[in-house]
């Protein structure tokens, strides 16, 4: 499907974006699980069409890197929301497309949203806000796919 395609470029550019973002602002976690999101929406889109076996053991091995590095990086509670979040979009990218993969990625958004609130972060806020609402948009769009 084209448009999930393209939602998996989009958001690997955006979760580059998103890292150097959260780093600038003091937010390990965020910081270093938006890092490790690039390669997981690269590792989804060239796996897309790919066998379930084969998703599978990447999947795995993004949710546990995904614990990993938040362990690691742990601040605190407010780390628990991005890493739930990261947990929904690693779910959301091997394993959804059309409206599923956009409702999850509300989700997604909202948990995120949580942690740019606990920042102070005015610029992520609007754009979990943004991208939360576009998903939405594009979930009420594809419920008729």
């Amino acid at each position: 499907r084209p448009g999930d395609r393209t939602l998996l470029k989009i958001g690997g550019w955006a979760s580059a974006l998103w890292a150097i973002n959260s780093l600038l602002i003091g937010a390990p976690t965020a910081a270093a699980l938006s890092a490790l999101s690039v390669a997981r929406q690269a590792s989804a889109l060239a796996l897309q069409d790919r066998p379930g076996r084969l998703k599978g053991a990447a999947f795995i091995v993004f949710v546990i890197a995904t614990l990993l590095v938040s362990a690691l990086t742990w601040c605190g509670a407010y780390s628990l929301f991005p890493a739930a979040g990261s947990l929904v979009g690693t779910f959301a990218m091997f394993w959804l497309r059309g409206s599923r993969l956009r409702s999850a990625m509300v989700l997604v958004s909202s948990l995120w949203l949580v942690n740019a609130v606990a920042y102070a972060a005015w610029w992520q806020m609007a754009a979990n806000g943004l991208s939360g609402a576009a998903a939405a948009l594009g979930a009420w769009r594809g419920r008729r796919d």
